[in-house]
């Protein structure tokens, strides 16, 4: 679970001191720390579903980008998900 709030270019300006993460970064610590399921989480209060999804598939996107061999699944937080390990 990963603390996604804001696309990269919001985390980085101008929310960087909000305390909140983007989803470029979900991708790149869980692929250093070896996890195999990347699930966002605690997104922008004011998103559409269009733009979750468009941050879902971005995500996606740049996973296979950094590496087209890491199997990471990325997936969206929502209420009454369950993860089964």
């Amino acid at each position: 679970m990963f603390d996604a709030q804001y696309t990269l270019t919001e985390s980085i300006y101008p929310k960087e001191d909000w305390g909140h993460s983007s989803h470029i970064m979900g991708v790149e610590l869980a692929m250093r720390a070896g996890v195999n399921h990347l699930c966002l989480f605690h997104s922008e209060p004011t998103a559409s579903d269009e733009q979750l999804e468009q941050i879902e598939t971005s995500t996606r996107r740049y996973a296979h980008l950094h590496d087209k061999s890491y199997p990471l699944k990325i997936s969206q937080a929502y209420d009454g998900l369950e993860i089964h390990m």
